[in-house]
């Protein structure tokens, strides 16, 4: 029989904790040189909005080739806009709703509007992490920490942004 060997809690918590650290430390010297870096990269002239769009175009192609770019121009799609029933609650509806961003490629969220009040209300748009996932914090989940019951809706329209 073999005795099994476990990491303490402890020992684990420390670890993580120093190698979050030392990324820390790293990033941070990369922030201190970055100011070097761009100073002899960038070489702005801000002598005319010419000159200075002239000036930066080489790096913002740079930029463009790094984080790539669309082919062609971008057009600008009517939204489209669905919008479909998920539940009724006591003082809100709760909708489906989804819109182009590209051809083929649609936006989905969580519509939430109030029962009461006029017309015109202001809108509150919920980023979230939760695995991309809209549904918990817009109250669709059984939860039950303080992060999704501060997502209660006040009055006002909430629109929860979805990652499909």
């Amino acid at each position: 029989m073999s005795k099994e060997t476990y990491v303490s809690p402890t020992a684990l918590a420390w670890a993580q904790d120093e190698q979050a650290r030392q990324l820390e430390r790293y990033l941070d010297s990369l922030v201190l040189h970055a100011y070097t870096w761009r100073r002899e990269r960038w070489q702005r002239d801000c002598t005319s909005l010419a000159a200075y769009e002239a000036s930066v175009a080489p790096q913002r192609a740079r930029w463009r080739e790094l984080l790539g770019s669309w082919p062609g121009e971008a057009q600008a799609l009517p939204l489209a806009t669905e919008r479909h029933f998920v539940l009724a609650r006591p003082t809100h509806t709760v909708y489906r709703v989804t819109f182009a961003v590209f051809p083929g490629v649609r936006a989905h969220a969580l519509l939430l509007l109030p029962h009461s009040g006029g017309e015109r209300r202001p809108a509150v748009i919920c980023q979230h992490g939760m695995n991309g996932a809209p549904h918990a914090i817009a109250g669709l989940l059984e939860q039950e920490d303080a992060y999704h019951r501060s997502s209660t809706i006040q009055g006002n329209c909430w629109s929860s942004p979805m990652r499909t």
